[in-house]
């Protein structure tokens, strides 16, 4: 059965204050043959140095509805894209670019493995199916403080733009999987008409983060049409990753790219 054309759009909702690595393509399945091509862009954002902070786990996203009626349609979980850092400030990233059910990959599924090594300023883009990897020189910059854009103040509404009422709430500390966590509640009242709603529409974005790994543990979005969202971090973990996770095998060969490119899989 052909699953057709899937948009690749990279998305690192819980990881969002994480490097990325930016590309567009499209990816197809037919009966587990899997057909497509990702393009990434060069030069690619810099990297962010954060060294002392190793940290593993897999971005899980989960969505729900209250209908009119009062009855609640769940969304099954999805499992993301898995990321490791090193104390050394290596990130190692697993996407797959066709998702599964919950922490599972769909048949016929590509994985793009990600390494972008601060440590030699350069992002690694490893293509399995002809086992070649891509080098992209990147510069390398102090991190983004989570706790800071959460912070920031929103910029300057667009001339005759409806007024928007908003509040932050401190919510306190608390433990998540083992790490130390602040929470943030920002609610937003958007006037009637604004979005077509007859009367003020209030929503609101919970988050979470660890000050200690500068990382989002956790975002829950209310719409406030009934329609929630949440990102978080599953299988959490603080040990030291294994450092073969951040080597190039030695029977890759590797091709320096200085200009855009292109990774195709199945015919061409």
């Amino acid at each position: 059965m052909n699953r057709g054309l899937t948009l690749l759009l990279v998305s690192l909702p819980a990881f969002a204050q994480l490097p990325r690595t930016f590309f567009s393509g499209g990816l197809s399945n037919s009966g587990g043959v899997v057909q497509g091509r990702a393009t990434f862009q060069v030069p690619q954002p810099p990297i962010q140095l954060l060294v002392n902070a190793p940290f593993s786990g897999q971005d899980l996203v989960e969505s729900a509805q209250t209908l009119a009626d009062g009855s609640h349609v769940t969304q099954p979980s999805r499992a993301g894209q898995k990321v490791w850092r090193d104390s050394q400030g290596r990130i190692r990233v697993e996407t797959s670019l066709l998702g599964g059910g919950p922490l599972t990959q769909a048949k016929g599924s590509v994985t793009l493995v990600e390494i972008l090594d601060p440590t030699t300023s350069a992002i690694f883009i490893m293509d399995d199916i002809t086992r070649v990897v891509h080098r992209v020189k990147a510069t390398v910059v102090q991190p983004r403080n989570v706790e800071q854009g959460l912070t920031a103040a929103l910029p300057p509404a667009l001339p005759n733009a409806p007024k928007l009422q908003t509040s932050t709430q401190d919510l306190g500390t608390q433990t998540m999987q083992g790490v130390l966590a602040h929470g943030l509640r920002t609610t937003t009242v958007i006037p009637p008409g604004a979005r077509g709603n007859d009367g003020p529409l209030t929503t609101s974005r919970e988050t979470w983060y660890s000050p200690d790994l500068n990382l989002i543990l956790s975002t829950a979005i209310n719409g406030g049409t009934g329609a929630t969202s949440t990102n978080s971090v599953a299988n959490l973990s603080r040990n030291e990753p294994d450092p073969a996770l951040f080597t190039i095998p030695l029977d890759y060969k590797l091709v320096d790219e200085s200009a855009t490119f292109t990774i195709v899989w199945g015919k061409k």
